[in-house]
Protein backbone atom coordinates (compact mmCIF):
# COMPACT_ATOMS: atom_id res chain seq x y z
CA UNK A 1 0.00 0.00 0.00
CA UNK A 2 1.65 3.33 -0.58
CA UNK A 3 2.27 5.96 1.88
CA UNK A 4 -0.64 8.35 0.46
CA UNK A 5 -3.13 5.48 0.27
CA UNK A 6 -2.41 4.46 4.56
CA UNK A 7 -2.57 8.25 5.25
CA UNK A 8 -6.05 9.04 3.52
CA UNK A 9 -6.89 5.98 5.41
CA UNK A 10 -5.45 6.85 8.79
CA UNK A 11 -6.65 10.27 8.21
CA UNK A 12 -10.53 8.81 7.54
CA UNK A 13 -9.85 7.04 10.57
CA UNK A 14 -8.99 9.77 12.42
CA UNK A 15 -11.89 11.88 11.82
CA UNK A 16 -14.45 9.26 12.07
CA UNK A 17 -12.90 9.10 16.02
CA UNK A 18 -12.70 12.38 16.53
CA UNK A 19 -16.79 12.77 14.95
CA UNK A 20 -17.94 10.22 17.50
CA UNK A 21 -16.03 11.50 20.04
CA UNK A 22 -17.39 14.81 19.92
CA UNK A 23 -20.35 13.16 19.60
CA UNK A 24 -19.85 11.31 23.13
CA UNK A 25 -18.26 14.33 24.84
CA UNK A 26 -21.45 16.29 23.96
CA UNK A 27 -23.91 13.72 25.20
CA UNK A 28 -21.83 13.50 28.53
CA UNK A 29 -21.59 17.43 28.69
CA UNK A 30 -25.70 17.65 28.59
CA UNK A 31 -26.23 14.51 30.80
CA UNK A 32 -23.93 16.25 33.74
CA UNK A 33 -26.13 19.55 33.05
CA UNK A 34 -29.05 17.37 33.52
CA UNK A 35 -27.63 15.99 36.39
CA UNK A 36 -27.29 19.11 37.98
CA UNK A 37 -30.19 20.52 37.43
CA UNK A 38 -32.13 17.48 38.60
CA UNK A 39 -29.79 18.31 42.12
CA UNK A 40 -30.58 21.50 42.00
CA UNK A 41 -34.81 21.40 41.92
CA UNK A 42 -34.01 18.01 44.27
CA UNK A 43 -31.96 20.37 47.01
CA UNK A 44 -34.54 22.72 46.33
CA UNK A 45 -37.73 20.76 47.46
CA UNK A 46 -37.05 20.42 51.15
CA UNK A 47 -36.59 24.11 51.75
CA UNK A 48 -39.89 24.65 50.13
CA UNK A 49 -41.70 21.31 52.17
CA UNK A 50 -40.61 22.81 55.46
CA UNK A 51 -42.38 26.37 54.53
CA UNK A 52 -45.37 24.30 54.73
CA UNK A 53 -45.19 21.93 57.73
CA UNK A 54 -43.90 19.09 55.96
CA UNK A 55 -39.72 17.57 55.97
CA UNK A 56 -38.49 15.46 53.47
CA UNK A 57 -36.62 12.04 54.16
CA UNK A 58 -33.21 12.75 52.36
CA UNK A 59 -33.17 13.77 48.83
CA UNK A 60 -35.90 13.00 46.44
CA UNK A 61 -34.92 11.19 43.34
CA UNK A 62 -35.25 13.23 40.29
CA UNK A 63 -35.67 12.78 36.40
CA UNK A 64 -35.39 15.70 33.66
CA UNK A 65 -36.93 16.27 30.35
CA UNK A 66 -34.49 19.53 29.07
CA UNK A 67 -33.33 20.82 26.18
CA UNK A 68 -30.73 23.53 25.81
CA UNK A 69 -31.97 26.79 24.78
CA UNK A 70 -30.86 30.39 24.79
CA UNK A 71 -27.16 29.16 22.99
CA UNK A 72 -26.84 26.81 25.19
CA UNK A 73 -26.71 28.83 28.23
CA UNK A 74 -30.08 27.72 29.56
CA UNK A 75 -31.96 24.23 30.57
CA UNK A 76 -35.77 24.59 29.47
CA UNK A 77 -38.37 22.01 30.16
CA UNK A 78 -39.44 19.74 33.42
CA UNK A 79 -37.98 17.90 36.30
CA UNK A 80 -40.32 15.55 38.24
CA UNK A 81 -39.07 14.08 41.28
CA UNK A 82 -40.19 11.27 43.89
CA UNK A 83 -39.68 11.12 47.65
CA UNK A 84 -41.21 10.70 51.05
CA UNK A 85 -41.65 12.78 54.13
CA UNK A 86 -40.19 11.94 57.67
CA UNK A 87 -43.88 10.69 57.96
CA UNK A 88 -43.50 8.18 55.11
CA UNK A 89 -45.93 10.18 53.32
CA UNK A 90 -45.38 9.73 49.14
CA UNK A 91 -43.83 13.36 47.75
CA UNK A 92 -43.88 13.86 44.33
CA UNK A 93 -42.88 17.09 42.93
CA UNK A 94 -42.67 18.85 39.57
CA UNK A 95 -40.65 21.80 38.41
CA UNK A 96 -41.68 23.24 34.70
CA UNK A 97 -39.32 26.18 33.44
CA UNK A 98 -35.82 27.09 32.99
CA UNK A 99 -32.64 26.57 34.93
CA UNK A 100 -29.39 28.74 34.59
CA UNK A 101 -26.14 29.12 36.59
CA UNK A 102 -27.41 31.68 38.46
CA UNK A 103 -31.45 31.11 38.52
CA UNK A 104 -34.39 28.71 38.33
CA UNK A 105 -37.87 30.33 36.97
CA UNK A 106 -40.76 28.67 36.52
CA UNK A 107 -43.55 26.93 38.61
CA UNK A 108 -43.30 23.96 41.36
CA UNK A 109 -45.88 21.82 42.32
CA UNK A 110 -45.34 19.58 45.05
CA UNK A 111 -48.00 16.81 46.16
CA UNK A 112 -47.80 15.27 49.85
CA UNK A 113 -49.87 12.10 49.19
CA UNK A 114 -52.81 13.54 47.25
CA UNK A 115 -52.67 16.88 48.46
CA UNK A 116 -51.08 19.44 46.41
CA UNK A 117 -49.52 21.94 49.50
CA UNK A 118 -47.17 24.00 47.15
CA UNK A 119 -47.81 25.78 43.65
CA UNK A 120 -45.36 28.68 43.47
CA UNK A 121 -44.10 30.33 40.04
CA UNK A 122 -40.31 30.69 41.13
CA UNK A 123 -37.55 28.59 43.43
CA UNK A 124 -35.73 31.13 45.37
CA UNK A 125 -31.91 30.45 45.77
CA UNK A 126 -32.17 27.92 42.91
CA UNK A 127 -29.42 27.83 40.34
CA UNK A 128 -27.32 25.35 38.27
CA UNK A 129 -24.37 26.29 39.68
CA UNK A 130 -25.19 25.53 43.40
Amino acid sequence: MSFLRTSAIALAGLAFLAATGCSAVQQAAEDVTSEAAARAIAESIGPVLEQVGHTLDGTPKCETDLSAVDGNDVLAGTVSCTGKTTKSEAVQATFDGRLSVNDCTGSLSIKVGSKEVVNTPDLPACSIGG
